[in-house]
């Protein structure tokens, strides 16, 4: 008699199919992929445009010197066709850009550049004085003749504030604005304020970004113990006790509009956040 058998009133058992779970969506496999080759075709083809940039500048050039010391009308008419034919392969977009470069070079040689945000007017000196009363430009245009070579700069380079936003997605780092934020954290907390009021003397906003050495980051009570005491204020400031928050900030206003603070920490937020707001009164 076999062991297992099958009963004809039993209910067969239901099958269990397995779910495969896939951490990236199938849609989205490739997306680096995509993205590779995104930039790849568009560097092909930068270089492609570039080149046809550069062919009806040379042609054009002929053209010019035909025109001027030969009256061979065949000849010219030949180029002004091949130049025509060339044109029609270059995009729109990008000979409208090599129309327009002169214009470029023009502001950016003028002594203030004038740009909108939101219907605001921003005007930003084009020119830095240095000791010496020397004008030397925040930004210097490359100073190609060739167009292939004006339209390469500008697919790949370009100026700030325009695709492909290598040098910034902002025209100009805009003046009279908080100063960038200064980041310091070194041994005790006494050590790191008197950075503090180093790094933002006559500066018109109080912009501290504190770093927390690993034992604070992680929680844990400065102590002799091997592996916590080597590591104590190196790479950060420490901080155990509110006394240690209080001598951090000491000399700030923390109320003050102008003050912010930023703080790299990781487990313990909740309580260095609990410290913070106790120093502000």
């Amino acid at each position: 008699m076999p062991l297992f058998f099958k009963s004809e009133n039993l209910p067969l058992e239901p099958e269990i199919q397995q779910k495969k779970e896939q951490i990236i969506p199938p849609n989205r496999v490739r997306y680096l992929s995509e993205i590779n080759e995104t930039i790849k075709n568009y560097d092909q083809t930068a270089t492609i445009q570039s080149q046809l940039a550069s062919d009806i500048y040379s042609l054009t050039n002929s053209l010019k010197i035909f025109q001027e010391n030969s009256g061979d009308n065949k000849t010219n008419d030949q180029l002004s066709k091949k130049i025509e034919e060339l044109k029609k392969q270059l995009d729109p977009e990008n000979w409208k850009t090599l129309e327009s470069w002169h214009d470029k070079v023009l502001i950016y040689s003028k002594e203030q550049f004038v740009y909108q945000v939101r219907d605001k007017t921003i005007a930003v000196d084009n020119f830095t004085t240095t000791l010496s009363q020397q004008k030397i430009p925040k930004i210097a245009l490359p100073s190609y003749r060739d167009w292939g070579d004006i339209l390469y700069w500008i697919l790949q380079e370009n100026v700030p504030g325009e695709f492909p936003y290598t040098a910034g997605v902002f025209p100009f780092k805009r003046q009279a604005e908080d100063p960038t934020r200064m980041f310091a954290g070194e041994g005790g907390p006494e050590r790191t304020n008197k950075r503090f009021h180093y790094v933002s003397i006559e500066m018109p906003a109080k912009r501290l970004s504190t770093a927390f050495d690993s034992v604070t980051l992680y929680g844990e009570d400065p102590t002799h113990r091997p592996d916590i005491y080597g590591k104590v204020g190196n790479s950060g400031v420490s901080i155990c006790t509110l006394d240690d928050a209080k001598k951090l900030y000491s000399g700030f206003d923390l109320c003050d509009p102008g003050t912010s603070v930023s703080m790299t920490i990781n487990g313990p937020a909740a309580t260095i956040c609990a410290f913070f707001y106790e120093c502000r009164y």
